[in-house]
């Protein structure tokens, strides 16, 4: 009977160095599982740092774009601003080159209206001479002297 009880209590300390055995195993085992997940908490944590820089860098590059584009939009109102100023000074200056033109016409009448005016006051002119000259030539009659102060009040240079 004392052999049995050795015996199981050798079977005993054989299960208990065998519990513990598998204990220290099943801690490695566990100590690897948390060291691995560390290392996938690490590298997630790593990989989400870097997806958070990549996030915030394209930010910027948004932030940029927005600025550049809102840029560009102002430099297409104010290139539009400008062609609408050209289309207006375009108009105002073929109305001015309109009424140049009209008013080189009128200075082209005037000038031509102005020649025959001054055509027709030599004329005028060269037939007072010829009258003066023929009053001068004229006898003194009464009615010739009546003339001349007639045609002297009408026309004071006449007499």
């Amino acid at each position: 009977y004392k052999e049995q009880i050795a015996q199981a209590e050798e079977i005993r300390k054989a299960l208990v160095e065998e519990h513990e055995e598998q204990m220290k195993m099943l801690d490695v085992e566990k100590e690897k599982q948390v060291e691995r997940l560390d290392t996938d908490q690490s590298r997630t944590q790593k990989e989400l740092d870097k997806v958070i820089h990549e996030n915030m860098e394209l930010h910027k590059v948004l932030d940029e774009r927005e600025t550049t584009m809102y840029k560009l939009q102002q430099r297409v109102n104010s290139y539009t601003l400008v062609t609408q100023e050209k289309k207006v000074l375009e108009a105002k200056y073929a109305t001015l080159q309109r009424e140049h033109e009209q008013v080189i016409e009128k200075v082209d009448k005037l000038q031509t209206l102005l020649q025959k005016v001054e055509m027709e006051n030599q004329q005028l002119n060269e037939v007072k001479e010829e009258l003066e000259e023929f009053h001068s030539d004229a006898p003194k009659s009464p009615q010739n002297l009546l003339l001349t102060r007639v045609h002297s009040k009408e026309d004071p240079s006449f007499a």
